[in-house]
């Protein structure tokens, strides 16, 4: 029974001396092609990405720079509140980030663009005679992404 493994084993090495690894850093990666980038972006433009994002939590989900940056203010200090940025996974995010048209009416919630350029935007949601203030800030690189939160309310 030894001989028979030994020779098992030898001709195992002999047929592998012409073995030899591909280099995989070398070898194309196959992507799924995309039809249309509206697949993958749902708007160049930022309004009405906003439109779209905020009417779909799978857009929401996927448009969502990970881990998110949000700022807010702890109230629970004794002075003057203190402000906390926390990274947030995915699974730390509470979906729907942004209320939908719907919902925003419903909760009288006023939506404003800020600083909109072809690249960063922004906007914020405010409930008029509260202290309600959030506002939400994107980058374009190829799409829009939601990458900070500041939700400045008391």
């Amino acid at each position: 029974m030894q001989i028979i493994k030994k020779i098992i084993m030898i001709s195992t090495l002999i047929a592998a001396k012409n073995v030899y690894a591909i280099d995989a850093s070398k070898r194309p990666v196959a992507h799924p092609a995309s039809t249309t980038s509206e697949a993958t972006c749902p708007a160049s433009d930022f309004k009405a990405f906003i439109q779209e994002f905020s009417d779909d939590q799978n857009i929401q989900q996927k448009s969502t720079k990970y881990p998110l940056e949000k700022l807010k203010l702890d109230i629970k200090t004794k002075e003057e509140p203190k402000i906390v940025m926390l990274k947030l996974n995915r699974n730390q995010i509470h979906f729907p980030i942004i209320p939908s048209n719907q919902e925003r009416a419903k909760q009288r919630l006023e939506i404003r663009f800020d600083n909109t350029s072809t690249s960063i935007a922004s906007v914020t949601l405010t409930k008029p005679d509260t202290d309600y203030q959030v506002s939400y800030q994107s980058r374009k690189n190829n799409c829009w992404m939601l990458e900070r939160i500041e939700d400045r309310s008391l």
